[in-house]
């Protein structure tokens, strides 16, 4: 039986309009001609999960010598009240022909569902947990950050450290969650003698022992983009989250989003692209993104 994690971060102040979580794995196929996967919920946890169209099962053609990504949202009967964790089974059914006939194998997933729900205190207890120190792995505020740029950002408990490239904190302003949030300053320079575009790639890893094991959350603001020494050029801000697969792109500011990581074997990244186009020559422009960074957490997966 495989073994997974998925889940959902939720904060005190935070509308949703669903609590569905996302479910992703690969299926390979080294096989010379296609075969054919189905994907069943054989358990449903106990607040009743389906797929996010209300079925629960699925079909899945794999072409000859590929790999296959399964990427689906599970939808609970029951909403959860408080931070939590379910347990959901899939069997996944291997078959040779298009009408699913000719089994040829089986697997099974069993996938953790894990809900943490932060309360109008700050706490993230439950009667389930009514001690939210044994998941929280670190958290950071506004103090975690410094002045002057580049400086790691290590959180409040010292387990996790942010390595914040070509940023640093301009000061303190008024959180989303938080009452008090880190206005950051991310800033990049470009001479350019021709006209044309550039894209700059900022990453922000986090490093520490159980950086690859956490889920981590967090609300990005995007307050500000500034540019000097010349015309207007174009620009555009992109955000990669490496543990998650997601992707998220603006051209407009101020422009609140909220990421998610999952536990990954993959190097947690936050990556900054930076797209700046324009039809002058011979200038330099300076380019400054300032964006809040608030209630970022880890949580290890639920005991």
């Amino acid at each position: 039986m495989y073994q997974l994690n998925t889940g959902m971060v939720k904060y005190h102040n935070e509308k949703v309009d669903s609590y569905e979580v996302p479910v992703r794995f690969s299926i390979a196929n080294p096989k010379p001609k296609t075969i054919y996967a189905q994907v069943e919920i054989i358990d449903a946890g106990n607040l009743n999960f389906t797929f996010a169209d209300g079925t629960t099962v699925k079909q899945y053609s794999i072409n000859a010598n590929t790999t296959f990504v399964v990427s689906e949202n599970l939808l609970p009967g029951t909403n959860p009240s408080g931070t939590m964790k379910d347990s959901v089974t899939l069997k996944v059914s291997y078959y040779s022909n298009s009408n699913y006939t000719g089994l040829f194998g089986t697997d099974t997933i069993q996938i953790t569902v894990n809900y943490y729900i932060q309360n109008s205190d700050l706490t993230w207890v439950s009667s389930d947990y009514p001690d939210d120190s044994a998941f929280i792995v670190d958290y950071w505020d506004n103090t975690c950050f410094s002045t002057s740029t580049g400086q790691p950002a290590t959180g409040k408990l010292g387990n996790l450290t942010l390595t914040m490239n070509s940023t640093k904190k301009e000061s303190d302003t008024q959180g989303i969650v938080s009452s008090l949030a880190p206005q950051l300053l991310l800033s990049v320079g470009w001479y350019h003698t021709s006209k044309g575009s550039k894209t700059w790639n900022v990453s922000v890893p986090l490093s520490g022992a159980e950086a690859n094991n956490v889920f981590l959350a967090g609300i990005i603001n995007w307050t500000s983009r500034d540019w000097s020494g010349g015309n207007t050029p174009t620009t555009r801000i992109y955000a990669e989250f490496t543990g998650a697969g997601a992707f998220y792109s603006t051209t407009t500011v101020p422009s609140v989003f909220k990421l998610v990581w999952f536990p990954s074997e993959f190097e947690k990244r936050l990556r900054f692209y930076i797209y700046i186009y324009s039809s002058y020559s011979y200038e330099v422009t300076d380019v400054y993104i300032r964006y809040i960074l608030d209630g970022l957490i880890a949580f290890n997966p639920l005991p």
